[in-house]
């Protein structure tokens, strides 16, 4: 399905329009903050490996824009050793820290096991 919209021509890097009207004190800060992003960071989220793949080879952006928190600190965040290692290996930026100002190091030690 999302070959097939993208070969539509959906906007790869679309966000939805409520992140601009996030309310940061709502959140229960002892859960990690990755609702709110693009394909990638939705697949992240999910830890759906093969896909980040497919959505990077279709010019996905790994350090994620206008996220909550970029891919890798996603990853980082739900200890998924794998994620980590291949978004790393695409170059993502290790110091990234999308909106929330979160870099993967502190994710990581904030959530992961």
């Amino acid at each position: 399905m999302v070959a097939k919209l993208l070969r539509y021509g959906v906007d790869i890097e679309v966000v939805p329009d409520y992140l601009g009207t996030v309310h940061y004190h709502s959140y229960n800060y002892n859960e990690p903050i990755t609702g709110a992003g693009n394909a990638l960071q939705s697949a992240a989220h999910s830890g759906q490996i093969e896909m980040v793949e497919f959505l990077l080879t279709k010019g996905a952006n790994i350090d994620g824009g206008k996220s909550s928190m970029s891919a890798l600190s996603i990853a980082s965040s739900k200890g998924n050793r794998k994620l980590v290692e291949l978004l790393v290996s695409k170059g993502a930026n290790l110091n990234s820290t999308g909106l929330m100002l979160l870099p993967p190091l502190q994710a990581a030690a904030e959530w992961a096991d």
